[in-house]
């Protein structure tokens, strides 16, 4: 998953709205998991941030990653 799929998938829609009307499969939100350490092994702070947020999916969504990433066995 990056950028350009998203872009590419999201800009097929008529209305603003409803680029942002997306809710995340876990399947989704774990490719992002070993980006996410990543970043944070190569600087002081990683923040991560959620633009899913039409119908406040966002916070559904920095949720469901917590948990994911709460989930994994070292």
């Amino acid at each position: 998953m990056d950028f350009v799929h998203h872009y590419d998938k999201w800009w097929r829609h008529s209305e603003a709205w409803e680029r942002y009307d997306y809710t995340y499969s876990d399947e989704e939100l774990q490719e992002w998991i070993p980006k996410i350490h990543q970043l944070d092994e190569e600087s002081p702070l990683t923040l991560v941030y959620m633009n899913n947020h039409w119908q406040g999916q966002a916070v559904g969504t920095a949720r469901q990653l917590k948990m994911l990433m709460e989930g994994e066995v070292d």
